[in-house]
Protein backbone atom coordinates (compact mmCIF):
# COMPACT_ATOMS: atom_id res chain seq x y z
CA UNK A 1 0.00 0.00 0.00
CA UNK A 2 1.70 3.21 -0.86
CA UNK A 3 1.40 6.62 0.96
CA UNK A 4 -1.31 7.88 -0.57
CA UNK A 5 -3.51 4.69 -0.18
CA UNK A 6 -2.81 5.08 3.39
CA UNK A 7 -3.95 8.83 3.50
CA UNK A 8 -7.04 7.64 2.08
CA UNK A 9 -7.90 4.69 4.30
CA UNK A 10 -6.94 7.30 7.46
CA UNK A 11 -9.57 9.87 5.94
CA UNK A 12 -11.95 7.39 4.77
CA UNK A 13 -12.01 5.66 8.64
CA UNK A 14 -11.37 8.61 10.68
CA UNK A 15 -12.83 11.67 8.56
CA UNK A 16 -9.96 13.82 9.19
CA UNK A 17 -8.71 16.13 6.36
CA UNK A 18 -6.47 14.82 3.87
CA UNK A 19 -3.65 17.29 5.17
CA UNK A 20 -4.35 16.18 8.93
CA UNK A 21 -4.16 12.41 7.49
CA UNK A 22 -0.95 13.09 5.77
CA UNK A 23 -0.01 15.35 8.60
CA UNK A 24 -0.37 11.97 11.35
CA UNK A 25 1.38 9.70 8.77
CA UNK A 26 4.50 11.84 8.53
CA UNK A 27 4.69 12.10 11.92
CA UNK A 28 4.77 8.52 12.90
CA UNK A 29 6.61 6.95 9.86
CA UNK A 30 3.72 6.59 7.59
CA UNK A 31 2.38 3.38 10.39
CA UNK A 32 -1.39 3.68 10.06
CA UNK A 33 -1.87 2.55 13.73
CA UNK A 34 0.51 4.68 14.97
CA UNK A 35 -1.38 7.88 12.68
CA UNK A 36 -4.78 7.03 13.72
CA UNK A 37 -3.96 6.60 17.41
CA UNK A 38 -1.93 9.84 16.80
CA UNK A 39 -5.16 11.68 15.44
CA UNK A 40 -7.48 9.88 18.29
CA UNK A 41 -5.18 11.69 20.92
CA UNK A 42 -5.48 14.95 20.12
CA UNK A 43 -9.26 14.59 19.13
CA UNK A 44 -9.27 15.01 15.48
CA UNK A 45 -11.29 11.37 14.70
CA UNK A 46 -14.92 11.71 14.15
CA UNK A 47 -15.43 8.11 16.09
CA UNK A 48 -12.56 6.99 18.63
CA UNK A 49 -14.57 3.85 19.10
CA UNK A 50 -12.99 1.47 16.68
CA UNK A 51 -10.09 -0.43 17.13
CA UNK A 52 -7.07 -0.76 14.97
CA UNK A 53 -4.45 -3.14 13.72
CA UNK A 54 -2.00 -3.40 11.47
CA UNK A 55 -1.40 -6.45 9.58
CA UNK A 56 1.73 -8.44 9.14
CA UNK A 57 4.49 -8.94 6.42
CA UNK A 58 4.90 -5.35 5.86
CA UNK A 59 0.82 -5.04 4.42
CA UNK A 60 -0.65 -2.37 6.67
CA UNK A 61 -4.72 -2.60 7.29
CA UNK A 62 -6.94 -0.57 9.10
CA UNK A 63 -9.48 -2.59 10.56
CA UNK A 64 -12.66 -1.84 12.18
CA UNK A 65 -13.23 -4.52 15.11
CA UNK A 66 -16.08 -3.91 17.58
CA UNK A 67 -19.12 -1.45 17.21
CA UNK A 68 -19.45 0.21 20.73
CA UNK A 69 -22.81 -0.21 21.39
CA UNK A 70 -22.08 -4.00 21.04
CA UNK A 71 -19.10 -3.46 23.99
CA UNK A 72 -21.91 -2.00 26.77
CA UNK A 73 -24.16 -5.06 25.85
CA UNK A 74 -21.23 -7.26 26.37
CA UNK A 75 -20.58 -5.26 29.85
CA UNK A 76 -23.93 -5.51 30.85
CA UNK A 77 -24.20 -9.09 29.94
CA UNK A 78 -21.12 -9.76 32.10
CA UNK A 79 -22.58 -7.37 34.74
CA UNK A 80 -26.03 -9.84 35.33
CA UNK A 81 -23.96 -12.92 35.20
CA UNK A 82 -21.16 -11.35 37.96
CA UNK A 83 -24.20 -10.46 39.64
CA UNK A 84 -26.01 -13.85 39.60
CA UNK A 85 -22.87 -15.51 41.02
CA UNK A 86 -22.56 -13.34 43.70
CA UNK A 87 -26.01 -14.04 44.53
CA UNK A 88 -25.57 -17.91 44.37
CA UNK A 89 -22.29 -17.22 46.40
CA UNK A 90 -24.10 -15.38 48.87
CA UNK A 91 -26.96 -18.07 49.31
CA UNK A 92 -24.43 -20.86 49.64
CA UNK A 93 -22.52 -18.72 52.47
CA UNK A 94 -25.84 -17.97 54.32
CA UNK A 95 -26.77 -21.72 53.66
CA UNK A 96 -23.68 -22.69 55.74
CA UNK A 97 -23.51 -20.33 58.46
CA UNK A 98 -26.93 -21.40 59.29
CA UNK A 99 -27.56 -25.27 60.82
CA UNK A 100 -30.21 -27.55 61.46
CA UNK A 101 -30.44 -28.59 64.43
CA UNK A 102 -31.93 -31.88 65.88
CA UNK A 103 -33.33 -32.21 69.21
CA UNK A 104 -35.45 -34.89 71.56
CA UNK A 105 -36.61 -34.18 74.72
CA UNK A 106 -35.05 -30.50 74.79
CA UNK A 107 -31.37 -31.90 74.40
CA UNK A 108 -29.58 -31.47 71.43
CA UNK A 109 -28.94 -34.92 69.78
CA UNK A 110 -27.09 -33.14 66.64
CA UNK A 111 -26.77 -30.01 63.87
CA UNK A 112 -25.53 -29.70 60.30
CA UNK A 113 -25.30 -26.89 58.02
CA UNK A 114 -28.55 -26.16 56.37
CA UNK A 115 -26.56 -27.01 52.60
CA UNK A 116 -25.85 -30.27 53.88
CA UNK A 117 -29.16 -30.71 54.60
CA UNK A 118 -30.23 -29.49 51.32
CA UNK A 119 -27.47 -31.68 49.72
CA UNK A 120 -28.38 -34.76 50.92
CA UNK A 121 -32.63 -34.10 50.61
CA UNK A 122 -31.91 -33.54 47.03
CA UNK A 123 -29.67 -36.96 46.37
CA UNK A 124 -31.85 -39.00 48.81
CA UNK A 125 -35.12 -37.71 48.60
CA UNK A 126 -36.85 -40.62 49.54
CA UNK A 127 -34.90 -41.51 52.51
CA UNK A 128 -34.13 -37.78 54.14
CA UNK A 129 -38.06 -36.88 53.65
CA UNK A 130 -39.86 -40.19 55.55
CA UNK A 131 -37.00 -40.06 58.02
CA UNK A 132 -37.44 -36.66 58.97
CA UNK A 133 -41.74 -37.10 59.42
CA UNK A 134 -40.91 -40.28 61.05
CA UNK A 135 -38.74 -38.34 63.13
CA UNK A 136 -41.32 -36.34 64.45
CA UNK A 137 -43.37 -39.04 65.36
CA UNK A 138 -40.42 -40.36 68.10
CA UNK A 139 -40.47 -37.01 69.91
CA UNK A 140 -37.40 -35.31 67.58
CA UNK A 141 -37.73 -31.46 67.23
CA UNK A 142 -36.47 -29.64 64.65
CA UNK A 143 -35.57 -26.12 64.46
CA UNK A 144 -32.96 -23.78 62.49
CA UNK A 145 -30.56 -21.23 63.65
CA UNK A 146 -27.61 -19.39 62.80
CA UNK A 147 -25.95 -16.06 61.89
CA UNK A 148 -27.94 -15.03 58.77
CA UNK A 149 -31.35 -13.87 59.30
CA UNK A 150 -34.13 -15.87 58.19
CA UNK A 151 -37.03 -14.09 55.96
CA UNK A 152 -39.68 -17.14 56.65
CA UNK A 153 -40.11 -18.21 60.48
CA UNK A 154 -39.04 -21.82 59.87
CA UNK A 155 -39.08 -22.76 63.15
CA UNK A 156 -42.72 -21.69 63.70
CA UNK A 157 -43.26 -24.04 60.81
CA UNK A 158 -41.19 -26.87 62.36
CA UNK A 159 -42.92 -26.71 65.31
CA UNK A 160 -46.19 -26.88 63.89
CA UNK A 161 -45.22 -30.07 62.06
CA UNK A 162 -44.30 -31.32 65.32
CA UNK A 163 -47.51 -30.49 66.78
CA UNK A 164 -49.32 -32.48 63.84
CA UNK A 165 -47.41 -35.24 64.18
CA UNK A 166 -47.84 -35.51 68.50
CA UNK A 167 -51.53 -35.12 67.29
CA UNK A 168 -51.53 -37.86 64.87
CA UNK A 169 -49.76 -40.16 67.28
CA UNK A 170 -52.38 -39.13 70.05
CA UNK A 171 -55.77 -39.51 67.63
CA UNK A 172 -53.55 -43.30 66.75
CA UNK A 173 -53.21 -44.41 70.39
CA UNK A 174 -56.52 -42.65 71.47
CA UNK A 175 -58.19 -45.34 68.61
CA UNK A 176 -56.22 -48.17 69.84
CA UNK A 177 -56.70 -47.78 73.07
CA UNK A 178 -60.47 -47.67 72.29
CA UNK A 179 -60.57 -50.38 70.44
CA UNK A 180 -59.22 -52.83 73.04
Amino acid sequence: MDNFEKVEKIREKTGVSYEEAKAALEANNYDLLDAVIYLEKQGKTASSSANYSTGWDGHTNLLVTENPRSRERKNDASDSVGAFFAWVGNLIKKAWENKFVIEKNGREVGQMPVLVLIILACGFFWAVIPLLIIGLFFDFRYSFKGGSKIEVDLNEFCDKAKNAANDIRNDFRNSRNDNK
